[in-house]
């Protein structure tokens, strides 16, 4: 990803965390009136998804399938063109043994979650082909 794209994805990310702190807050003010189980039980579930969004955001890790949306789903010509690739070095890598399995596979083709392909793109290869093995003697 871009730097301008991930600087506009931390920003959404952190508008949504004020929005459901925001919430929470209210959930709370609701929970501890005189309310019904339900908003209580409601209250408490967004406070633990809250909790997992902020644990996940400080660790840094791929966020789970469910949290994604459909401009996270790729094939290989947005690979190709979120990663500055052509559309052959593209195809060339999803076949990399080390590249993430495919989301889904489509009549169209088959289709990754773009937070995993950018986590195989950040990992550091080695350019070129791979060497051959030694022949024992």
């Amino acid at each position: 990803m871009t730097g301008d794209g991930a600087a506009a994805v931390a920003d959404e990310a952190d508008d949504l965390l004020r929005a459901l702190r925001a919430a929470v807050t209210e959930f709370q003010r609701v929970a501890d009136g005189p309310s019904s189980d339900r908003e209580h039980d409601a209250a408490i579930t967004l406070a633990e998804s809250v909790t997992e969004i902020d644990q996940w955001m400080a660790s840094g890790r791929t966020p789970p399938a469910e949290w994604c949306t459909t401009s996270d789903l790729v094939m290989v010509a947005e690979i190709a063109e979120r990663s500055g690739h052509s559309r052959q070095r593209a195809h060339t890598m999803t076949r990399h043994p080390l590249f993430p399995t495919p989301a889904a596979e489509l009549a169209a083709g088959k289709v990754w979650r773009w937070p995993d392909v950018e986590a195989f793109l950040s990992l550091e290869r080695r350019p070129g082909r791979p060497g051959r093995p030694e022949e024992d003697s």
